[in-house]
Formats: C-alpha cells, structure tokens, sequence
C-alpha cells in the first residue's frame, strides 16, 4: 500500500498508522531536524520505492502564493488501484545530508514573535 511520510512539523496533529479525511490538518508547518527552515516536506511512498506526487495535486505545485511551477495533467489514484502511469516511482538513493541543522521551540518563537509585535 501507499505511505506517507511528513517531515519538519513543529507539532503533529496525527499518529502514524491513523486514517485522516481529506482535509484535514495533519501536522503545523516546521523546521525541525536537517532543515534550512520552515517549509512542508512530504514524500510519498508505494512498494517501497518514492513516488512522484505532482500529477495528484490540483491545479499544480506552487512555490510562491499565485504561481504555479509545475502545470500538470491532474490523475486520481484509487486504493488499491494500479498506479497511474503519469505517477513515477523508484527507489530513493539516499537522504540529502547538510550540516545545517535549525532545532526550532514553538514557544520560544511565540514569544519571540509576540516580542516584536508594534507596541511592545
């Protein structure tokens, strides 16, 4: 079956093994771990191998708000269902490696935003 794997989350909002509507809010925006800052890290896997997932996403893949980087041919792929030939799928050679590392507190960022607010 199909795995998803979410990376860098300041919280998770889910448990591992746990069935989510669409929807619904799985984890808050982080940079947490080997990252080089906040952003939503997501892969997923089928038969063990990492999977493209543009083609599932509508209308396309955005970096920025308004531009979209990726113009795709949406598919749908059903549980259980052959994947689409649009979804390609291979074997991950490694994980990027660096050696910057931002270890993030909520709280502390919180408080640092609060802190920097006009007025204070």
């Amino acid at each position: 079956g199909w795995v998803t794997l979410y990376a860098h989350n300041s919280a998770n909002f889910v448990v591992a093994g746990q069935r989510v509507e669409r929807g619904s809010v799985l984890a808050e925006l982080g940079s947490t771990g080997i990252s080089r800052g906040p952003h939503s890290h997501f892969e997923f896997i089928e038969g063990g191998q990492n999977c493209d997932p543009t083609a599932l996403f509508r209308p396309g893949v955005k970096f920025r708000p308004g531009r979209v980087h990726a113009k795709i041919t949406p598919t749908t792929w059903r549980a259980y269902g052959k994947r689409p030939a649009k979804i390609r799928c291979r074997k991950r050679i490694g994980h990027p490696r660096s050696h910057e590392v931002l270890d993030e507190d909520p709280e502390k960022d919180a408080e640092g935003a609060a802190a920097d607010r006009p007025g204070r």
